[in-house]
């Protein structure tokens, strides 16, 4: 295995979209610069290179009249967006994989079993991992 090199700012980029993901940040939570950069320990560059790769991401949105950064609220039609993207990346999966022999699905096979024992445990597969 090999050790996966870092930048301050990677490292605060995915302990934020883990904070938000995680709903410890909340849809609608306004953050700033500031106070990010107080919680992290880290300078105030770095943290607008960290929330200008939170907005390109969707995780963070900015209102264009008080510039202010806000975690990301879904409505109806963003949801609807993404059950659509999804479904279409789901049939060209099914496409991508329609020409395959058995063996060459077994991975699949073993993943879609491990997804189903994590749902119907309601946990997510990494966290039953030792």
């Amino acid at each position: 295995m090999r050790i996966r090199r870092e930048t301050v700012a990677e490292q605060c980029v995915q302990l934020l979209r883990r904070q938000i993901l995680e709903w410890r940040l909340v849809p609608g939570e306004v953050v700033t610069e500031e106070s990010i950069a107080r919680d992290m320990g880290v300078s105030r560059p770095t943290v607008r290179e960290v929330l200008n790769t939170l907005i390109v991401e969707g995780l963070l949105t900015r209102n264009p009249t008080t510039r202010s950064l806000c975690v990301t609220r879904l409505d109806c039609g963003g949801i609807n967006e993404i059950y659509r993207v999804r479904r279409l990346l789901e049939a060209a999966g099914v496409r991508a994989f329609g020409a395959l022999d058995d063996v060459a699905l077994q991975p699949l096979a073993a993943a879609t079993a491990t997804l189903a024992a994590g749902r119907r445990d309601r946990r997510h597969p990494r966290d039953r991992a030792g």
